[in-house]
């Protein structure tokens, strides 16, 4: 459920802070209820950096947000998405930003559940799983959204229903033509390295790609920049035929050869079997 204070009420008079769930380069999450609907949720604070802090202009407000909150609204657009974790409410503070977002549960990030269920899940779960992140990735390209920083440990999974949503969008951008110089995600597209310049939709791809292999062959597909530059990817014979061709579409060395996300969707690998019914929630394979 999705609710908003469009009036001037104090953060702590709101929502109370539990323990502290995560951390990284953007911020810290901390577990949260909702004092008024005694709602669990995710808060998240953001420590503002002055010169530091990307703004983003977007429609409908008057003044440039944090880039996090601008990407968070522009997702909450209907129709939303299960795909991804919403932000629920934001609080501009003197010293921090503090997002209140959804809080699935049971949930684990994928990359602790991969692991940990590595020796018990089948190529038809796996497939289940990255079929949900895949709609999570396209979502974002209909609202404009670009996270820049796909990967295993930024999606949930619902250990109860096996639904998948994508999470932190503080290294994303607005999508356009194309960036250049830095890149504040982890997967880095071989382009990058070559000419400091990268597009989003090839970017989303080769990182959608390199996830389905750490999903499937337990590693990750390159060892190092010559490895990548090379291309050559090392399968295991149990992975189908199937699975190896949409990898290897996802990791062209050439982004202007690499499947669109798009052609993902469509691809044979997700059309062997019948999705459960959680990844056909916002549309089916066809």
């Amino acid at each position: 459920m999705f609710f908003w204070y469009f009036f001037a009420v104090p953060f702590s008079e709101v929502y109370e802070v539990g323990d502290e769930i995560g951390e990284g380069g953007f911020g810290t999450v901390c577990e949260g209820i909702s004092k008024f609907r005694r709602e669990q949720v995710a808060i998240k604070f953001i420590p503002k950096r002055t010169t530091e802090d990307r703004c983003i202009a977007i429609p409908g407000c008057s003044k440039p947000l944090l880039a996090e909150v601008a990407l968070n609204l522009l997702l909450n657009q209907p129709p939303i998405s299960p795909y991804i974790v919403h932000m629920l409410d934001w609080f501009e503070e003197e010293d921090e930003y503090i997002l209140i977002l959804e809080y699935p549960q049971p949930c684990k990030d994928l990359q602790r559940f991969v692991v940990r269920n590595a020796l018990r899940m089948n190529e038809s779960q796996a497939r289940d799983l990255m079929y949900q992140a895949v709609l999570g990735a396209k979502h974002c390209f209909d609202r404009g959204v670009f996270h820049r920083d796909i990967k295993l440990n930024n999606f949930l999974i619902n250990t109860t229903t096996n639904q998948v949503k994508m999470i932190d969008f503080g290294s994303g951008d607005l999508l356009k033509s194309g960036y250049f110089g830095e890149f504040t995600g982890a997967c880095r597209p071989p382009e990058y390295y070559k000419i400091l310049k990268y597009e989003a939709g090839p970017t989303t791809v080769w990182s959608l790609g390199v996830m389905m292999y750490r999903v499937m062959c337990r590693r990750h597909p390159f060892e190092s920049f010559e490895d990548m530059n090379n291309g050559a990817l090392m399968f295991n014979s149990r992975i189908s035929r199937e699975c190896q061709d949409l990898i290897s579409r996802c990791l062209t060395r050439e982004p202007t050869e690499r499947a669109t996300v798009e052609e993902i969707l469509q691809h044979e690998w997700f059309r062997q079997g019948p999705m459960s019914r959680v990844a056909q929630e916002s549309g089916t394979v066809t």
